[in-house]
């Protein structure tokens, strides 16, 4: 296979992880989701992440947040 075709490939199946994960009942959110369902900034969100306040995973090249901790963050707050 040729370099283009492999990422190709790997780009497609990054798209099919996706629509498998953030189904119309999601499990996990995008970081510009969390962003809007939490009202705070890039910068607030990765320093949080830093911090340990959020946490995340990654799918591909994709930073995930999933539903529980949005649901903590929005039940608890941040913890400072």
């Amino acid at each position: 296979m040729e370099n283009q075709e492999i990422i190709t490939a790997l780009l497609r199946i990054e798209q099919k992880i996706d629509s498998v994960l953030t189904p119309s009942g999601q499990e996990y959110y995008s970081v510009k989701e969390v962003e809007r369902i939490l009202r705070i900034s890039r910068s607030t969100f990765d320093r949080y992440v830093k911090i340990g306040q959020i946490e995340t995973i990654n799918v591909g090249r994709k930073i995930k947040v999933h539903k529980s901790e949005i649901e903590k963050i929005q039940a608890n707050g941040f913890n400072y």
